[in-house]
């Protein structure tokens, strides 16, 4: 421990000691409890923006000596050449070395660039299982969902999730099984001079059973030529180390 001189430092040491009954941290950043930001990233926070996105872009080359490559042969040029561009006509713009040296940066080794990737938050360890939220609320989906619902009862009308009946077998099946819902949600046509009706297969759970046939509605889409069938995926876990150990 190095000697402390400054009688304000120990003033300070002492209020702190008799508060907390422990002496502060040494390092400005572990005592505020942010993280220790390199000064390069500190300085020119669009590298972080843009390492984090090609990091993530190539994970499953990710490494660090590739990271050192990246950053050698493009990122720091790139860099470098920004700060350039902010000197402007001014001669006395320092070397590409003596830029580095600025930020004690004598060299990219892999310590480095295993201490950057911790404070970007990458860590190396095992594959494990785990889970991606698709934000459904994200305004993107949201204005997105609009779209896809229209599409999909669009298609829906092509595929086999219709009954249809005479008008004279929907009233008694109205009458026999009393809800509102046969009463009020279908669609009206004519078939062969006779009076029809177009249920939804979710209309009423007896729709379900194999009493009552299931076709294509009468309102499909003729440039639709096929009947659809969608499957639709909600879940997916996949098997730990399917590709490979780590």
């Amino acid at each position: 421990m190095k000697v402390i001189k400054d009688y304000q430092t120990i003033m300070k040491w002492n209020r702190v000691f008799r508060v907390n009954e422990f002496f502060p941290h040494p390092n400005y950043y572990v005592e505020m409890g942010k993280s220790n930001q390199p000064v390069f990233l500190e300085t020119f926070p669009e590298v972080k923006l843009e390492l984090s996105r090609w990091a993530k872009l190539n994970m499953m080359d990710l490494n660090c000596e590739s990271i050192g490559v990246q950053m050698k042969q493009k990122i720091l040029p790139k860099t470098y050449q920004t700060y350039l561009e902010d000197c402007g006509l001014d001669n006395q713009h320092l070397s590409y070395p003596d830029f580095l040296r600025c930020f004690h940066l004598k060299s990219i080794s892999d310590s480095t660039i295993w201490r950057w990737m911790k404070y970007l938050g990458f860590n190396f360890c095992e594959r494990r299982k785990n889970y991606y939220c698709d934000k459904h609320e994200d305004e993107m989906n949201v204005q997105y969902r609009e779209k896809f619902i229209k599409e999909y009862f669009k298609y829906e009308q092509n595929k086999y999730r219709w009954v249809h009946l005479s008008e004279d077998e929907a009233i008694k099946l109205e009458e026999m099984k009393e809800d509102k819902l046969l009463e009020n949600t279908f669609i009206e046509y004519e078939e062969n001079n006779e009076n029809m009706r177009e249920y939804h297969v979710d209309t009423h759970p007896i729709f379900m059973s194999d009493q009552y046939e299931k076709n294509i509605s009468t309102r499909r889409d003729p440039a639709l030529t096929r009947p659809l069938m969608m499957i639709g995926q909600d879940e997916t876990v996949f098997k730990q180390y399917s590709f490979s150990r780590k």
